[in-house]
């Protein structure tokens, strides 16, 4: 289709086009003729199509009505009238992304697929959703996304139930959430940026539905929506159903400002956070500095100060944070820019600290900055960071058009020029020419004075998250104490009619309202990632295609088969320290320059995979993953070798960076602890799981916690292990590889030429498995997260049927019992070709319930065997979950660990066919065993230590 300035299409009238260089595409935009409503079309050669429809949202108060919202709209709609047809699309269509998310100042709500049908599905859905929500004529679509009162008996006192108000009873313990939303009401007092968008639980459940009704119509209208499109879209049938929705509603005039805050004075505020209950609460303050530094349109300053943060504080060797971490007043420091908003602002955190620190803490920071705007900063070492940064803008990442909404909206939702993010390459070129000029001394001296910046001190508390706990149990009380007879009968009524819609199925008339695809309309064959094993100096090396943008890609493995069970959380904290410590022939300062000069990636990291004929066995493996211009070759080779070899290892920075990986590791067990939880129960069945859990779980967590705590202990010891694993892992004949392109091959080839030859011989290793049939993690939360699973050594492991009853499972029966009526923020049953069933719950008020729910899913199981109804539409879902969209990179690694773990494209052609024909009788052999199998299958929760019993054995990482 050909777009000139002033064309009407199909509703729309062309605004502009800009050639954007640096996607090699037009960027085409538009209005709506009739609402005015905002579009933006990036046109370009990509099969992947985009769709995103977003709102400027702008809080009132902590209720986190948007947030509520955003879930809420997709529960249902006048064209689609299922309860979850947001749900219904994830079992049933190939999306290769489907979601919506809640921002400060704007939602949004992007989709993507590869299928021209499902794109176009997809979308229509979506804009029903927005525009014609089903929230109108069902409040308890609020109640169970939002809150309401659970009480199913006069005798209890009611609790709190939803699913947003669980998510953030989660989101909120995390220290750095409490750092952010404190941060934004100190510098935001005036603006819309002080309230919690995903809302704050005390305040949520003083959201009514009557003002989240009202907040629906005023914000989402066609007039208030800004709607971006991406890929090879067949513009026509695009447009016109897009205009379909919008033509329904008259202009509107929103007036939906969001002002800037006015200058203020720098203030200072304490706030507490939780930690554990016997947790040792000195040096676990945090002291924030942060002031608003520029508006959205200045992205040349935003740029620079990515770099000044890099340059300051981006390794313990870097100025800044060496000055703090060398004085021990702190254990980490952090230097940030926080966009996305109308206003970013400068954050630097001191992390693990004292509050005395404070004035000492300043005067450090003071002179530092001054030192380095009077020693200049190295121009190599500026130009070296820029390259990095430009390698990584320029890189191909997925998936690449939500990635370009994003951008977009960061200028176009304020009036903004949208470009302006999407094609940085000139400011680049700007900034390169500027390193040799005083211009970011210049910026670091204007914006990083102290005596501008707000200070916020983030306080421990052993007592909090309990505190919170009691005073939401005596709010309930009270509530309930002032509500007559007929009020409690009233709620309880409610509750029952709750619990029967939630129970209630959708009829086939309701159902037969979503667009599907049949399943003659998907490839029959999965993507076929073309590449050749050759030998090279007798090492196997797999050689993929050349990439044409000039970028090789290399995977090294190197085995680490003779490494004990008890070692490997030694070993996996020494390939974390590895280019993050000096080298005999670079300072780490210098080494970063190096890096950061020739890498896109340089990560060393632990790895395995397991044998697939028997998964007690496993490779485990010392990886390498690097991505680096083809005109780097030979300095990627030196540096790689000189990481691997050359390693001076410090002790007093081995002891600063333990440190801070155990509090990283605390972080992502509050966090991610769905995760974790998993991984512990796999670890029952396979060995890669367990070098997961040592490597980066809880006993890697554990072990780091011994090592720092008891690091004089360890000092000598450790240094020795060091050394061994310095001279006898990185050897030729423990290497399997990967590389782009024959370039890459003899990159691989001369890299082989220096590494030494050691007596070891390839093999596989098997290590104890986990054995614990009840694992209690404790964590400072409010909220918990739960796992169980089992092995089935006899199932068919070339059969589809696992993994299409995992995919209506996860989007059926669990997020029904577990997520719409229990509450918790998610949940997932998932399979494996070697027979591993495995389910979790993420956020979840009641784990223990959610165990029982998975143990007790045969029944559902043998119910699905037995119905008439087509499960042709999940089987599709289930086709897209098996075969995601990628980035380049990482299309590489996961080919990688098919070729080590011996799975031929052959047999994922079989896999992909037995998916293809799986039928719903199948389930019934699934169902005999899973009921036999569930009945002792382990169980791991981790939570809050007030849900478990004293008999339950307990592991807590925060004492």
């Amino acid at each position: 289709m050909e777009y000139h300035i002033g064309n009407k299409l199909y509703g729309f009238v062309v605004d502009r086009i800009v050639p954007l260089e640096d996607l090699n595409a037009d960027l085409i935009e538009m209005h709506h003729d009739k609402t005015q409503a905002k579009l933006v079309y990036i046109d370009r050669d990509e099969e992947n199509k985009t769709f995103c429809i977003g709102f400027k949202t702008t809080p009132t108060d902590d209720t986190g009505v948007f947030h509520i919202l955003e879930h809420s709209v997709l529960n249902g709609s006048q064209k689609y009238p299922v309860k979850e047809p947001f749900v219904d699309l994830l079992k049933t269509s190939l999306q290769t992304f489907l979601n919506a998310m809640t921002f400060p100042d704007k939602t949004i709500y992007p989709v993507s697929s590869r299928n021209d049908q499902d794109f176009l599905n997809l979308m229509d859905v979506y804009l029903d959703a927005v525009f014609h929500p089903a929230i109108y004529k069902n409040k308890k679509i609020f109640q169970q996304e939002g809150w309401h009162y659970e009480i199913r008996d006069k005798a209890d006192d009611p609790l709190y139930k939803g699913v947003v108000f669980n998510e953030m009873k989660g989101a909120l313990s995390d220290v750095d959430e409490t750092i952010i939303n404190t941060t934004n009401r100190v510098l935001f007092k005036d603006t819309t940026y002080r309230y919690i968008s995903g809302g704050d639980p005390v305040s949520i459940v003083d959201l009514s539905y009557e003002k989240f009704i009202e907040t629906h119509q005023k914000y989402y209208h066609p007039s208030n929506s800004f709607i971006f499109l991406d890929g090879r879209v067949n513009m026509e049938d695009t447009l016109t159903r897009i205009d379909s929705f919008l033509c329904e509603f008259e202009y509107q005039d929103c007036k939906i400002n969001i002002d800037l805050q006015a200058d203020q004075e720098p203030r200072f505020v304490e706030v507490r956070h939780p930690i554990g209950e016997n947790e040792d609460p000195n040096n676990k303050t945090n002291i924030v500095f942060a002031k608003i530094l520029t508006d959205y349109s200045d992205v040349k300053k935003i740029l620079t100060w990515q770099v000044l943060s890099e340059v300051l504080v981006g390794s313990n060797e870097a100025i800044l944070k060496k000055a703090i971490l060398d004085k021990n007043l702190g254990e980490d420091v952090e230097l940030a820019i926080v966009d996305g908003i109308l206003q970013p602002y400068l954050l630097c955190i001191v992390r693990n600290t004292e509050k005395k620190y404070l004035e000492e803490i300043e005067k450090t920071i003071e002179e530092t900055i001054e030192k380095v705007i009077q020693d200049k900063i190295s121009t190599t070492y500026l130009t070296a960071i820029l390259n990095q940064m430009e390698f990584r803008y320029r890189e191909v990442k997925e998936p690449s058009g939500v990635i370009f909404a994003s951008e977009l909206y960061k200028s176009w939702l304020y009036g903004g020029d949208p470009c302006i993010y999407l094609d940085m390459g000139r400011i680049f070129k700007q900034l390169k020419e500027e390193v040799s000029t005083n211009s970011f001394e210049k910026v670091l001296k204007e914006d990083f004075d102290l005596s501008t910046c707000s200070k916020i001190v983030v306080l421990p508390d052993q007592k909090l998250s309990f505190e919170k706990e009691e005073n939401e149990k005596q709010r309930l009380h009270t509530i309930k104490q002032g509500w007559n007879e007929k009020q409690l009968d009233d709620y309880i009524e409610e509750n029952r009619k709750l619990d029967a819609w939630q129970m209630e199925e959708d009829s086939q008339e309701a159902k037969a309202t979503l667009p599907q695809l049949k399943k003659d309309e998907i490839r029959k064959l999965p993507e076929k990632v073309e590449g050749k094993q050759i030998d090279v100096n007798g090492v196997p090396v797999m050689v993929y295609e050349e990439q044409a943008s000039g970028i090789t890609y290399c995977n090294l493995y190197f085995n680490v088969a003779g490494v004990k069970k008890e070692e490997l959380p030694s070993l996996s904290l020494y390939v974390d320290l590895l280019g993050n410590l000096p080298t005999t022939s670079h300072s780490l300062m210098e080494l970063k320059e190096a890096i950061q000069m020739n890498f896109g990636t340089l990560v060393f990291h632990m790895d395995s995979f397991a044998d697939m004929k028997d998964v007690s066995r496993c490779i485990p493996t010392l990886a390498v993953t690097s991505s680096f211009l083809q005109e780097n070759h030979e300095q990627a080779k030196k540096l790689i070798l000189e990481i691997l070899q050359e390693t001076v290892f410090k002790e007093d920075m081995i002891l600063t960076f333990a440190k801070q990986s155990l509090e990283k590791g605390k972080q992502d067990l509050i966090q991610s602890g769905h995760a974790i939880a998993l991984n512990r129960v796999k670890a029952h069945f396979n060995s890669e799981s367990i070098i997961k859990d040592c490597c980066n779980g809880v006993t890697y967590i554990a072990f780091l916690k011994d090592f720092v705590a008891n690091f004089e202990d360890w000092r000598s010891d450790y240094l020795e292990l060091c050394t061994l694993y310095q001279q006898h892992i990185c050897s030729k004949n423990r290497l399997l590889t990967s590389v782009t392109g024959e370039k890459g091959a003899a990159f691989v080839s001369e890299l082989l030429e220096e590494l030494p030859v050691q007596d070891f011989h390839p093999g596989y290793v098997s290590y104890p498995l986990l054995n614990d049939q009840m694992e209690c993690i404790v964590i400072p939360s409010e909220i918990s997260y739960s796992a169980t699973g089992f092995i089935n050594k006899d199932e068919d492991q070339k059969s589809g049927a696992p993994f299409v009853l995992a995919q209506i499972m996860t989007y059926g029966y669990l997020w029904n019992e577990i997520r719409v009526k229990g509450g918790a923020y998610g949940t997932s049953l998932s399979a494996t070709v070697t027979g591993i069933f495995s389910g979790m719950s993420y956020r979840d008020p009641t784990p223990f319930k959610s165990i029982e729910i998975m143990k007790n899913a045969a029944s559902y199981i043998h119910e699905l065997a037995q119905s008439k109804e087509s499960i042709d539409p999940y089987i599709i879902g289930t086709i897209a979950s098996v075969e995601p969209l990628l980035s380049p990179q990482m299309k590489y690694k996961v080919q990688d660990g098919r070729w080590l773990r011996k799975i031929s494209y052959e047999s994922r052609c079989e896999t992909r066919l037995r998916i293809l024909e799986t039928s719903s009788n199948e389930f019934e052999e699934i169902a005999n065993f899973y009921e036999e199998k569930m009945k002792d299958a382990p169980v791991c929760i981790v939570g809050p230590k007030s849900i478990f019993n004293e008999k339950d054995h307990l592991i807590n990482l925060f004492e």
